[in-house]
């Protein structure tokens, strides 16, 4: 299984392969090692989400802000429970679903 440090520099390193202007505005990509689990659907693991920045200007005049986190704990969760599931294809996946988002 790979460690928490592995995955951590591994979505770094995804998300610093974007291009710079899909990436602007999105103050950074955090890693947690928490499990979490979806706020509304029973045994539905949360993989990551994207979430508006405290530094986002309320009048709307600069840039939206947001932040990406991903869940190092979900994933190693899922992984124990599908042999088949490919944590390498989902974090890509994952990021760039949260990424859309901002």
């Amino acid at each position: 299984m790979i460690t928490f440090d592995a995955f951590s520099q591994r979505a770094q390193a995804l998300a610093q392969a974007y291009p710079a202007e899909f990436m602007e505005g999105i103050d950074t990509v955090n890693v947690h090692r928490d499990v979490r689990m979806h706020p509304h659907l029973a045994d539905i693991y949360t993989l990551g989400e994207c979430e508006t920045s405290h530094l986002s200007d309320p009048t709307g005049q600069e840039p939206f802000r947001s932040i990406v986190h991903l869940y190092y704990g979900s994933f190693v969760a899922m992984a124990k429970a599908d042999a088949g599931f490919d944590l390498e294809a989902e974090l890509e996946e994952t990021l760039a679903h949260e990424i859309q988002h901002h």
